[in-house]
């Protein structure tokens, strides 16, 4: 009997020790949830404090995809589009991009405006023809060299790239979109395809940066450049044209302090021809002229010339984009009775015009200018017509008209003419 009271109490033990044992590896699991928990917890908490105590835009960032042009727009590709024209969207950053159409996200109201910026030529000339307009059987050089300072050796490439780049960086700063045709000069695009780019891209402005050169070193001054009312390309946009050409020089001047010339209509460039959008070229000034050449080469030029071609784009947009200008080649004319139109003449000057005769009004000879300007005085006339002497009018103007004489075009006074018909 002590035998089995013994084996009872023995088997009692073991059961106890086994009861102990499951305890312990109970504990065992459940004893670090709660210190693991808290430490979570308190992460999260962290976590939470960090971003709350982040600038907005900065919390934003946490959350939302990384892209350069979400980065730069502020908005999501699902509201934006992603490229311009087939000209993807890049980062501003300040810097110069390789290739061509490099292309910035406006912001703000701004952002609705787009301006093409094409700083003329690049490093390297490309000689091989292309029409100088669509459909034209006329040919020009798709790029040519440029010229370069007769006395401070700059490139006019370079020159007119640091202007381009320096607007570029004026313009993304308030706001509008920015389409760059090139910022570097190690790139090969015609004149043509500048043209197109700032088509596909529909740009409100395209201004092309240029700068003169002259046989003459005397000659000197900022000139801008669009086509004529009769281009058979684009006359349908020679008002625009012409108002932007009028507003960017004004501005150019005015900021830079380089002479103002005037407003060169020609149907003879290849990137303003193609144009289908507001288009003006700027000539900075002349290289072959030591006055201009070293005031382009100057440190603060490219600012200079960057905020007056800024203030010009901004004037010719606040009036809409297509007001006329009244300047003195205006082509409104007065009612008059349809004249015959010369059609050997049309041919052999190529262009089109009405035969209109004008005979003058004036108690004395009146000079005949080669520019529709009064503002040299005597340094633009080159000859006199006689009271009653008529000749072939070619452009009527508010104030100049274009005149036929000896086979040239020159400008007279429209205060000083009669229209008749003959």
């Amino acid at each position: 009997m002590k035998q089995n009271l013994v084996a009872v109490i023995a088997v009692l033990c073991v059961i106890v020790l086994v009861i102990a044992s499951f305890a312990s590896i109970g504990r065992a699991k459940h004893a670090p949830k709660q210190p693991q928990e808290q430490t979570q917890t308190e992460q999260t908490s962290e976590q939470e404090s960090e971003s709350e105590s982040l600038p907005e835009s900065e919390a934003e960032r946490e959350t939302q995809p990384d892209s350069e042009s979400e980065a730069q727009s502020g908005t999501t590709a699902e509201t934006e589009p992603a490229e311009i024209g087939g000209m993807p969207f890049v980062a501003y950053t300040g810097e110069a991009h390789a290739g061509t159409g490099i292309a910035y996200r406006g912001k703000g109201e701004m952002a609705k405006y787009v301006i093409v910026i094409d700083a003329g030529h690049q490093t390297r000339a490309m000689g091989e023809k292309e029409p100088i307009g669509p459909g034209a059987t006329e040919t020009k050089a798709k790029v040519t060299g440029g010229t370069q300072g007769s006395f401070t050796r700059l490139a006019e490439h370079e020159l007119n790239l640091r202007v381009a780049l320096a607007l570029r960086d004026l313009l993304v700063e308030q706001g509008y979109t920015v389409v760059m045709v090139r910022e570097t000069g190690e790139v090969e695009i015609s004149n043509a395809e500048r043209a197109q780019m700032a088509n596909a891209a529909g740009a409100h402005v395209n201004i092309r940066i240029h700068a003169n050169g002259d046989n003459d070193a005397s000659v000197k001054g900022a000139m801008a450049v669009c086509q004529t009312p009769e281009n058979p390309y684009n006359a349908s946009i020679y008002q625009t044209c012409r108002a932007l050409s009028d507003a960017v020089l004004e501005a150019f001047c005015d900021s830079t302090g380089i002479e103002k010339r005037r407003v060169w209509e020609t149907d003879t460039m290849t990137g303003t021809n193609w144009a289908e959008v507001p288009t003006t070229i700027i000539e900075m000034g002349f290289m072959t002229n030591e006055q201009d050449d070293r005031a382009m080469a100057a440190e603060d030029f490219a600012s200079k010339a960057a905020k007056g071609l800024a203030q010009g784009i901004a004037a010719y947009l606040s009036q809409g984009g297509n007001e006329t200008s009244t300047n003195e080649e205006q082509t409104d004319a007065p009612d008059v009775p349809a004249y015959t139109v010369d059609t050997e003449l049309e041919a052999s000057f190529g262009m089109s015009f009405t035969e209109t005769y004008v005979t003058m009004q004036a108690t004395g000879n009146v000079w005949v200018r080669t520019e529709p300007s009064s503002e040299k005085g005597m340094e633009t006339a080159v000859d006199a017509l006689k009271p009653g002497e008529h000749v072939v009018c070619v452009g009527l103007g508010e104030k100049w008209n274009r005149v036929l004489i000896n086979g040239k075009v020159y400008y007279v006074s429209a205060a000083y003419l009669e229209l008749v018909e003959e």
